[in-house]
């Protein structure tokens, strides 16, 4: 036979905090270490509990609308290509690894800050830095557009090829730069690495 449940008051704070978060009635439960039933006992019979999870989700449709209503208000304000940037980037916010994605989407079309690179020598040597470490917005921004535009999709692929021959294989990083200037980037030699068929044969053409 289960043990009953002890009512305590502090549940009323804690199952507030819960439905402001947006938390459904089984994951509230959960958190509160009781079962469903008895949750769903409580919020029928204890109108102090009742009454806390409506305020509390009241608050949390509130918060989420006025967050609607300013995104509404500023997506109306974009331009039509905007829009679109907005659109896909709404959709991978909600993917597995949709960060490093949206930073090589919004890389390519320019809107991501580029940092003004002192030198040659040090634009070089942030490239390999971030091929070391995989850092996909860092290295996207030693790029300049011309190469940002033919890894265009397959940005993740290019990085960790040219990391693995750059820094694992020790291959020369000459190998892989066509030239370099600071005020518009690296481009890049892809001919030899493996990225996509697609992006080879526009190369080699």
């Amino acid at each position: 036979m289960s043990r009953k449940t002890i009512w305590r008051d502090d549940f009323v704070v804690e199952v507030y905090n819960l439905a402001r978060s947006g938390m459904s009635e089984s994951k509230m439960a959960r958190a509160l270490g009781i079962s469903l039933p008895t949750f769903m006992s409580w919020e029928n019979k204890k109108k102090i509990f009742e009454e806390a999870i409506k305020r509390g989700r009241k608050e949390y449709r509130n918060r989420n609308n006025k967050t609607l209503s300013f995104q509404n208000y500023v997506y109306k304000r974009l331009s039509p290509s905007l829009r679109e940037i907005w659109k896909r980037i709404n959709k991978l916010d909600k993917v597995r690894g949709g960060e490093s994605r949206i930073e090589a989407l919004l890389s390519r079309k320019g809107k991501l800050d580029k940092p003004v690179f002192r030198s040659s020598g040090e634009l070089t040597e942030i490239f390999y830095n971030s091929l070391e470490k995989l850092d996909m917005k860092r290295w996207l921004q030693t790029l300049d557009s011309t190469s940002t535009s033919i890894i265009s999709g397959f940005e993740r692929n290019t990085l960790k090829e040219l990391s693995k021959k750059a820094v694992s294989d020790n291959i020369p990083i000459d190998n892989f730069i066509e030239s370099v200037n600071p005020h518009e980037g690296i481009r890049l030699i892809l001919s030899d690495i493996n990225v996509n068929p697609d992006t080879l044969l526009f190369l080699q053409n």
